[in-house]
């Protein structure tokens, strides 16, 4: 054995020579690394299978971390065009801006895009058939601007000048106002103020005894195209007036949506551009000490910077971490499986190198050379990989639940970005370097001999091995030789043994962590139990009966609400004042506008809102609280628990002190 042994050392000492003399290179050490680069790569060749599988794990690992990563990022780039579409993309809106601010506004070195919208004003409508928005409001912006703010355009075109508009299709199906495309139409655009001269503005609900609108004009435009009613920044559903827009027009309020360079300085970017000192006094907004009045689209900046307080964004960054921690772990031990086999392989040919001089420190760079070889093969397909399962993972989840999820998007975002590649190829080399360093080590301590002869990996004793009974009996012949087989060669297969131990030890891991990370947000978000919300106030019986015999509908549940429904409770002897905060309890009186002073006119009191449900509705609120439908009829159900959290424990505590049987009357 020892003399062929030798004889394999001096094969390879006259390759050395040979190599030597053809590259002519005089430093020995990088003629050995070369050799060992060479034998590495013919090595991987001849091993087909080992060498697919070792490139599989590593696709495996490199395809789940970009996958996590490509997930995080889709998930977040479809909340963003959620809030795009239905807001527009902008940032901050500032209200009234004169002329002469716009240059300054246009030279902050942050803001990326401005867009103007005029507020022209208010015409009444002819013919609404809604006696709570018997108004039109004219808007005036460019072209550019239609697509910034997302107006859906349903027909038509957009205007091209200031004697065209588009109109809200609300107009036609709310107002039921009979205008349609091509029509030419006449409005007295004026500004709406009350009969004592204040301004009135959209958060003013209408009032036919008190408003009037005064300094008209009048424009004549021609209908070029029908859009679906816009966002709560140009027409709330309280408001009096739906929503016209031409184009040109230079008159009437100034207001300016800004879109920033870079969302992330948010907390930078808008005090400087209100002129305070701190976001703080932003999200106050405070409008005596900004330079201007503004909103702030924080649904967008939530999304698109990440605008959440520093204990959401710590949870998100935390369970993203340890997700792709668990997948370094599991992929470590499992890679290291691969390699380990290989080198115990090839210890002959490490110690037949190690005969005629090759380091320790060669050998253990050898290892990792070859590891970082599957690496630059295994990290592109793991990659391609990753990003194609999630794209098939969201195209399923879209065809299944994708109408569902989110109201302004059609299904979730598919998103390729740079992050996922550059985390991936970092993480994965990271993953290969850590699985071969344990194996270049063990390469590395084999002295020649023994490695020639393998005498580490296999240890014969003389006494005999004893197999335990239980093995003989449940696994027979094959039970017995598979045992012997491991107790002399515990190294070769303790790597498997381990890795089969992580990955169920990872499983019930990641298992209960998701379990309880659906638990905690099952209590967070509330679980309705519809899927539409529609506001019928101002629609005919015969409109919402249509609606609940449509095809479709598995059940519903009507609720009635007035303006009159809110009893006042002055019995402070029935209201648990302990657990009511005093900005709850309310003053009875008026503010005299001669005396220019607060006329108190009687106690204290707390306001309960009372609301009714259709009869089916009713018959299963009082089943899912547990009481007879009989025994409730014609009565009402006092519903004042809250609970909230005090010391670590859930406490429950109620508004008022009424019991069952006791009587509320309205005061009159």
């Amino acid at each position: 054995m020892i003399t062929h042994d030798l004889e394999i050392a001096k094969v390879a000492d006259r390759i050395i020579k040979i190599e030597d003399r053809k590259t002519g290179l005089k430093n020995k050490e990088d003629i050995h690394m070369k050799i060992l680069s060479k034998l590495s790569i013919r090595n991987l060749k001849l091993n087909k299978k080992r060498t697919i599988s070792t490139i599989i794990g590593i696709v495996l690992s490199v395809a789940l971390i970009c996958a996590a990563a490509s997930l995080a990022i889709s998930f977040q780039a479809t909340l963003v065009e959620n809030a795009v579409n239905e807001t527009g993309y902008w940032h901050i809106q500032l209200l009234d801006v004169q002329d002469n601010q716009i240059k300054d506004i246009q030279s902050n070195r942050d803001i990326k895009n401005i867009h103007e919208v005029r507020n022209v004003g208010y015409s009444e409508l002819d013919g609404s058939k809604n006696k709570d928005k018997p108004y039109v409001k004219l808007f005036s912006m460019n072209k550019e601007t239609f697509d910034t703010l997302k107006f859906e355009l349903t027909e038509g075109n957009f205007p091209s000048s200031d004697r065209e508009i588009v109109i809200s299709r609300s107009i036609i199906k709310d107002a039921k106002v009979d205008l349609k495309i091509g029509d030419i139409v006449n409005f007295d655009i004026g500004e709406r103020k009350t009969i004592d001269d204040y301004d009135l503005n959209e958060g003013n609900p209408y009032n036919s005894r008190e408003e009037q609108i005064i300094n008209k004009t009048n424009y004549s435009f021609k209908i070029v195209g029908i859009i679906e009613r816009p966002d709560r920044s140009f027409e709330q559903t309280y408001e009096p007036g739906y929503t016209i827009i031409s184009t040109g027009i230079s008159e009437g309020e100034n207001n300016i949506y800004l879109s920033l360079k870079d969302p992330k300085d948010y907390q930078t970017s808008l005090p400087e551009l209100l002129d305070v000192s701190s976001y703080t006094e932003v999200t106050h907004h405070n409008t005596e000490v900004t330079k201007y009045d503004y909103n702030v689209n924080r649904e967008l900046l939530r999304w698109e910077a990440f605008a959440f307080s520093d204990s959401t964004v710590t949870m998100l960054l935390t369970f993203i971490g340890i997700v792709i921690v668990v997948i370094i772990i599991t992929s470590i031990f499992c890679i290291r499986n691969s390699f380990a086999i290989a080198t115990t392989e090839k210890i002959k040919m490490y110690s037949m190198l190690a005969s005629v001089g090759t380091t320790k420190k060669q050998i253990k760079k050898n290892v990792i050379f070859e590891g970082l070889t599957l690496g630059f093969i295994g990290i592109p397909f793991g990659i391609l990989s990753g990003f194609f399962a999630v794209y098939v993972l969201l195209k399923i989840v879209n065809l299944i639940i994708g109408d569902y999820l989110l109201a302004h998007v059609d299904g979730l975002v598919f998103k390729i970005s740079l992050i996922p590649i550059l985390l991936s190829i970092i993480l994965g080399f990271l993953t290969i370097y850590l699985s071969a360093r344990s194996s270049a080590k063990k390469a590395s301590k084999v002295s020649p001999i023994e490695g020639l002869r393998n005498s580490n990996e296999i240890k014969v004793e003389s006494k005999k091995l004893k197999t335990p009974k239980i093995i003989q009996r449940l696994f027979k012949t094959g039970g017995i030789l598979a045992y012997k087989n491991l107790k002399r060669s515990k190294k070769k297969y303790r790597t498997t043994v381990i890795s089969i131990a992580i990955s169920i030890f990872i499983f019930i891991t990641m298992n209960a962590f998701i379990t309880n990370m659906f638990d905690i947000t099952g209590d967070y978000y509330i679980d309705y139990s519809y899927n539409l919300q529609l506001n019928t106030r101002n629609l005919p019986n015969e409109d919402i009966n249509k609606i609940l015999n449509k095809d479709g509908i598995k059940q519903y549940s009507i609720l009635y609400d007035t303006n009159k429904s809110s009893y006042h409770i002055k019995d402070m002897s029935k209201i648990n004042l302990d657990d009511v905060e005093e900005a709850e309890l309310a003053d009875e009186g008026y503010y005299d506008e001669n005396k220019k002073e607060f006329i108190i006119t009687g106690g204290k009191y707390i306001i309960l809102e009372i609301v009714a449900l259709d009869n089916e509705a009713f018959k299963r609120f009082s089943k899912d609280i547990g009481v007879k439908y009989e025994d409730i009829k014609n009565k009402g159900i006092l519903c004042d628990e809250y609970g909230y959290t005090s010391n670590g424990k859930e406490v429950v505590s109620r508004t008022y002190k009424y019991n069952k049987g006791d009587k509320i009357l309205r005061r009159i």
